[in-house]
């Protein structure tokens, strides 16, 4: 039926993102609409402006699909003075539906408002409120927002309308990239429609199977950017469980990766908090279209060039190891890439590099910064994209001569800030190891403060390498610190300083500060069998790498590692899986220039991550997103916002 055919048509086409398709076709059930007219294939009469119209020539015009010829004539009959109140409800709701036809979105609101005014309770039916939303998407997204909160606060609307209004407002905060509103929004207009009297839990399950339906179209960076709020707190519930059955229907589509998709499912079961807990039944449906993460050109060659052997060989191998299962997944797939591993521990290797064909562009490494040094006195620059895996490259060369491809310092404290500030701290502590990352931590951390309203209000520091006037140190620092109102402090030192240092500041009695880490801690975490969790429960720290990550691309490479015998993924194994498959879809060809990538990286989504996900601006300078864990008492685990807040305002007296 048109009607229906052409606001489906709409809701694919204009409405893609999340939000909006959640509930605005699930409590409008747009898949049930039927319009009252069919049409026919008579044609109307020409028409004239200035004639008299009935209403038997408005609905030929109508059923004829002329809407353009429909809106005009239906603009000039609801003018005339001798109609009916049923002629005239009849050929407001003919001006409306065909203005919307015609992309005049401000004329459909209108109309249908006054079509509301004459029917009292047309706006409880489908067809209405169906309009209503795809011309109200139509118009500015100002006016938009000003008629939603309209609808919204209007008491004598009907309560499913009002929740379709605040769908609205949600779908509009996640496209200005408000994501963790439009999340939270999503979740009370959820709970919401479960209070109607006589359909809550029907509401519900409409708005679930709509949201599962749609999801199956979103690209997977989309999908990667809702699963990124799934923990194990949400996961059993909307709209949460929702994305991880679509994960898991996309691995069904896999043979490969079928068996990933059964236990995702497998564990989604056990107490889902769905109003349609059926609907996990439709897993492995691979009916609609299949939405998966573009594939490069085939017979292109990435590069890595890393130190194979010595003190960076271990690291460097996992690196490879993790680019080899992208590799592998695209061969898969019928598009082979080359990866081709350059050795900077053997002699020649910029020799060798230069050698290889023009295009070889992309280079992920090196790992170190005499390489670094190296690649730029060979030359490399001119013809290589260089994305190095360093925290920072030489001054002025990021975006201009060599991009970065790794996790900076200034990633990390802005993370650590910008959680802390959501607590409503802005005075922090520093206590830094005399040493060089240290100091270095230290300063960035103070410069980046005013950035997130805070400010450093005390500094100490202790030797790194002499421990025994630790507990010394930490009483001075707290002794000078006092009365200058921090309430976190930073602590830029490696893990194994935290065994001296953080029983030092309970046996002060300083035990409601908030402790904030550097990714340094993660990686000695990794492999901490034992941790005593008790001092660590208001302890936060950045990183890259999420052991239990829902993301899609973090499961996929963890089932390949698992498949093949390998020690569980890592950093480093989704560090090579991430660039191989980022490189690869790049697809650089001869005669690129910094410029034309630096356009390319900022306009670009990127890929599915598997680690913390990174951006590039428009002069191709690098920010990732890190992840926030704190330290349990097998290693780390996940931050839990809500639980370490509730912890914090518990530890400050409940203020």
């Amino acid at each position: 039926m048109p009607y229906a055919t052409n606001y489906k048509q709409f809701c694919q086409r204009r409405l893609t993102l999340i939000f909006l398709l959640f509930a605005l076709a699930a409590l409008s059930g747009c898949d049930k609409i039927t319009a009252m007219i069919q049409p026919t294939p008579s044609a109307p009469g020409a028409y004239t402006p200035g004639q008299p119209v009935d209403r038997a020539g408005l609905e030929q015009a109508f059923r004829s699909a002329n809407y353009a010829q429909a809106e005009s004539m239906a603009t000039a009959y609801v003018k005339q003075s001798n109609l009916t109140r049923p002629d005239q409800a009849a050929g407001l709701r003919i001006l409306s539906l065909s203005a919307l036809r015609n992309q005049h979105g401000g004329v459909a609101v209108a109309a249908l408002e006054n079509w509301r005014g004459l029917e009292p309770g047309v706006d409880e039916g489908q067809e209405w409120r169906s309009a209503f939303f795809e011309a109200a998407a139509q118009l500015p997204p100002a006016e938009s927002a000003g008629l939603m909160q309209k609808i919204q606060a209007d008491s004598s609307r009907p309560q499913t309308l009002r929740w379709d209004a605040a769908a609205f407002g949600a779908e509009q905060e996640w496209r200005s990239g408000n994501h963790q509103s439009a999340l939270d929004k999503l979740a009370v207009l959820y709970g919401s429609a479960g209070t109607h009297p006589t359909r809550g839990k029907a509401y519900q399950a409409e708005m679930e199977q709509r949201l599962f339906n749609n999801l199956h179209g979103i690209s997977p960076y989309e999908l990667e950017k809702l699963s990124a709020q799934i923990n194990t707190g949400n996961v059993k519930t909307y709209p949460f469980a929702l994305a991880r059955l679509e994960s898991a229907r996309r691995y069904a589509m896999d043979p490969r990766t079928k068996p990933l998709g059964q236990e995702m499912v497998d564990a989604l079961k056990p107490g889902l908090l769905l109003a349609d807990p059926n609907i996990v039944s439709q897993w492995d449906s691979v009916s609609g279209p299949a939405t998966t993460a573009a594939l490069p050109a085939g017979g292109q060659t990435i590069v890595l060039a890393l130190p194979m052997s010595g003190q960076y060989g271990s690291v460097s191998k996992r690196i490879v190891k993790g680019a080899e299962v992208a590799c592998a997944e695209f061969s898969a797939a019928g598009s082979a890439v080359n990866l081709q591993v350059i050795d900077t521990d053997k002699p020649g290797w910029v020799e060798s590099l230069a050698a290889l064909p023009d295009t070889a562009i992309a280079v992920g490494g090196p790992l170190r910064s005499s390489d670094y040094s190296a690649l730029k006195t060979g030359g490399a620059f001119a013809k290589r994209a260089v994305f190095a895996f360093l925290p920072r490259t030489e001054s002025g060369d990021e975006g201009v001569a060599s991009w970065r491809f790794f996790t900076s310092p200034e990633d990390q404290t802005d993370a650590a800030l910008r959680f802390t500030s959501s607590l409503g701290i802005n005075t922090y502590a520093i206590l830094y190891p005399e040493e060089n990352y240290g100091k270095r931590m230290a300063e960035i951390f103070t410069a980046r403060a005013p950035i997130f309203g805070g400010t450093v209000t005390a500094q100490g520091s202790y030797p790194a390498q002499h421990q025994d006037g630790w507990i010394k140190r930490v009483g001075s620092f707290l002794s000078g610190s006092r009365g200058t109102g921090h309430r976190a402090i930073f602590l830029p030192g490696a893990w194994e300083d935290m065994d001296t240092l953080v029983p030092s500041l309970f046996y002060y009695k300083e035990t409601r500060q908030v402790l904030i880490g550097t990714s340094i801690w993660e990686r000695s975490l990794s492999s901490q069998r034992f941790v005593d969790a008790r001092y660590y429960t208001l302890a936060v720290f950045p990183g890259a790498w999420d052991p239990q990550g829902t993301a899609p691309a973090a499961e996929k490479l963890r089932l390949a590692m698992g498949a093949e015998g390998q020690n569980a993924a890592d950093y480093w194994n989704g560090l090579g899986y991430d660039f191989a498959r980022f490189a690869a879809t790049l697809n650089l060809a001869p005669g690129w220039n910094p410029a034309s990538l630096n356009s390319a990286l900022a306009s670009s989504h990127g890929i599915a991550w598997s680690s913390a996900p990174m951006r590039w601006d428009a002069s191709g300078k690098n920010k990732q997103e890190l992840f926030m864990f704190t330290p349990a008492a097998n290693g780390f685990a996940p931050l839990d916002p809500a639980a370490f807040k509730e912890a914090y305002t518990q530890a400050m007296g409940g203020k």
